[in-house]
């Protein structure tokens, strides 16, 4: 009874916790302030996306779009269809792992698909349906990550380097473009900072703790978020980055 009552007592302070932070600093996938602990692992995803998602034209399909953080940014868009293999709002159509998507052969002009092959048992068939749905000559802009910590377990599988993202994504499109997302400050400090957070996480006692010193966290990410863009500037290695974006492009199947 005394374990279950810690359990419960836990749960409460987390949430209520969360809801403090996010109301302070932001709720990930959305725009985070820069004193959020996961400020670095976004800031320079949602720079590009916020570049590129505007020039997607017509029809968009939003691949594992969970909630649609980004469909606010698709205003070249004349329509938008969400699909994901678990059904929540911002969903428009709910596809089954492994199985052909209830959408019509080429008919899209551009596909989105953000931070979702990781998590993906076989993205060889996502990438497949991809290549079914999307008209010849449409946009396919991808995310992936290359280094980080595991996350939304037990469905985290793999990273790929700038290469293999390329590489895999080249098997069935023309890759324009390839774009290495952080550098080694914004690498080391965004896993500095998860790390931190996921150890308090697991004690009822630190996640206390935490919330008696939020102010203190919050000064402690700012400073770390900034030292980390300092030392992005003075990396020219072009070997240490978070994530990757790919733009290709669907061939001609004529």
């Amino acid at each position: 009874m005394a374990a279950d009552r810690a359990r419960v007592l836990s749960a409460r302070l987390r949430d209520a916790y969360g809801a403090v932070y996010a109301s302070l600093c932001g709720s990930p996938p959305g725009p985070l302030k820069p004193w959020h602990h996961k400020w670095l692992v976004t800031v320079d995803l949602h720079d590009d996306l916020r570049d590129r998602l505007p020039g997607l034209r017509g029809s968009v399909l939003d691949v594992g779009c969970g909630r649609a953080p980004y469909r606010k940014w698709l205003s070249g868009a004349s329509e938008y269809v969400g699909v994901d293999v678990e059904s929540r709002p911002g969903i428009d159509r709910l596809i089954e792992p492994g199985e052909p998507w209830p959408l019509d052969d080429a008919y899209f002009d551009s596909i989105l698909c953000t931070q979702v092959l990781e998590h993906d048992s076989r993205p060889d068939h996502t990438l497949s349906e991809i290549s079914r749905v999307v008209r010849p000559g449409g946009t396919v802009l991808i995310t992936v990550p290359f280094a980080y910590n595991e996350h939304a377990l037990p469905h985290d599988y793999r990273r790929w380097s700038a290469a293999g993202a390329a590489g895999l994504v080249g098997e069935r499109f023309r890759v324009e473009e390839t774009r290495k997302q952080g550098r080694v400050g914004t690498l080391l400090g965004a896993l500095w900072l998860n790390w931190i957070d996921h150890a308090v996480g697991r004690s009822p006692a630190l996640q206390l703790l935490r919330a008696l010193a939020l102010p203190v966290w919050i000064a402690g990410c700012t400073v770390v978020n900034g030292l980390a863009r300092v030392v992005d500037a003075m990396d020219r290695t072009g070997a240490f980055y978070l994530n990757v974006m790919i733009v290709a492009r669907s061939p001609d199947r004529s």
